[in-house]
């Protein structure tokens, strides 16, 4: 498949996106290959993007998307701990990677950020700020944790910073990190429950349908 058909199917699945989650879409792509040589092979071009809108649609629905025109596809939900801003933002340097974006200019200065701080980056300041806990450090651990934040998908950072808030009888602070704590349980409970009905739907009661 040539570049520019590549680009043409790019095109076609953005302004499908957009119709699909009725409203502009934010992307920035970058283009990726490999060519054979020094006993590596081939890898032939592929993107990868970063999406953003509204009304968030499925992620099956958004591969497919894709798929219907150009082959596989991966898509997750973003997450700031897990690099994938870091890894783009690194190619760009690079001679023989190409990149584009559209829809709007806000990830310049967020990739830009993110260039700075690589994978492990977040999670390492959520060490550190257990350990200042444990020493009873509290200003540092909460400073820690409250960079540490977003990576906390189990609510155990925040549940941490709420209880060093109440030590330092910043009672409205403790309250909102202890809020914060319980969301992931309350998504983990709200996920469980539409996968049970997804499969009761789907007349498979004993187990919820696998995700690929």
């Amino acid at each position: 498949m040539s570049d520019s058909t590549c680009l043409r199917h790019w095109d076609e699945f953005i302004d499908s996106l957009g119709r699909l989650t009725h409203g502009r879409v934010a992307w920035v792509r970058a283009d990726e290959r490999r060519w054979s040589g020094c006993a590596s092979p081939e890898i032939p071009l592929h993107y990868h993007a970063l999406l953003k809108y509204q009304n968030v649609p499925a992620i099956e629905a958004v591969a497919g998307l894709w798929k219907t025109r150009a082959g596989d596809a991966r898509v997750e939900i973003y997450d700031p701990g897990e690099g994938a801003a870091w890894y783009m933002a690194k190619m760009f340097p690079y001679e023989d990677t190409r990149y584009d974006m559209g829809g709007s200019e806000d990830f310049v200065p967020y990739l830009e950020e993110h260039l700075a701080r690589p994978p492990g980056f977040l999670e390492a300041h959520g060490d550190l700020g257990k350990a200042h806990a444990a020493l009873g450090r509290n200003k540092q651990s909460i400073a820690e944790l409250l960079i540490a934040s977003p990576t906390d998908h189990s609510g155990e950072l925040n549940f941490e910073l709420s209880t060093l808030y109440r030590e330092e009888d910043e009672l409205e602070l403790a309250r909102k990190a202890l809020e914060e704590s319980e969301r992931p349980r309350s998504r983990g409970r709200q996920d469980q429950q539409r996968r049970l009905v997804r499969a009761v739907g789907a007349g498979q009661s004993d187990a919820p349908p696998s995700q690929t």
